[in-house]
């Protein structure tokens, strides 16, 4: 019997939802944690535990400005802004990289994976029948509606779809289905298209689009 999976509950998560990781010191703005997830320059990370420093909050969303390992970085306030010196310096901490859950997401489109050809027809091909070869495999667009919502933190200008787009932000994404498979891809939002139509909702139709090849893995 062939069987199907309802689409109902899908969801879009913008940033890798990695473990967190336990900060052991820090040295001027130079942060050092003993876990070995990589950070890279421009994620948004959040403390949860601070010992020491009075000037970084709990839950506040930074940015790392500078990873000179995969186990030290700085953060500062804005992308791209100036390092924060952590006053007084790290005894301990813990932090991981900031997720949103995208809300209010509708119909969602892609990956629309393909893959580019060369005709290498010649003399010698068999038959006299057209030969190809593969190129460059292509990743597409993932696009949906959203029903939006500006103060929504997925959505906004500080921490949402609209800073990513803003930003140029390149980030990690995962599209989870309600049988537990999902893709995960890194992508730039390169579309956020507004509408507020007179006998509708106010809506957003967003693009992403993928940069290196999407990762899918079974339920």
């Amino acid at each position: 019997m062939s069987e199907g999976v309802g689409t109902l509950g899908t969801t879009i998560q913008r940033g890798a939802a990695i473990a967190a990781v336990t900060i052991a010191s820090s040295s001027g703005v130079v942060i050092t944690n003993t876990g070995d997830n990589l950070l890279t320059v421009g994620d948004r990370v959040k403390f949860t535990a601070i010992t020491g420093p009075t000037n970084l909050e709990t839950g506040r969303t930074y940015y790392v400005t500078a990873a000179a390992s995969i186990t030290t970085f700085e953060v500062s306030a804005s992308r791209g802004g100036t390092a924060i010196t952590p006053a007084p310096v790290f005894s301990a901490g813990t932090l991981q990289e900031q997720t949103n859950l995208i809300a209010q997401v509708m119909d969602i489109e892609g990956p629309d994976l393909s893959t580019d050809t060369d005709e290498i027809t010649n003399h010698q091909s068999d038959g006299g029948v057209e030969e190809f070869i593969p190129t460059i495999k292509r990743t597409g667009e993932v696009t949906f509606p959203l029903v939006f919502n500006g103060v929504d933190a997925s959505h906004d200008d500080q921490t949402g779809l609209i800073q990513a787009w803003k930003d140029k932000a390149l980030d990690d994404y995962v599209l989870t289905f309600p049988d537990g498979s999902n893709w995960t891809f890194v992508a730039y939002c390169t579309g956020f298209s507004m509408s507020a139509p007179v006998d509708g909702h106010l809506a957003a139709d967003c693009t992403l689009r993928p940069s290196g090849e999407p990762t899918f893995a079974s339920a």
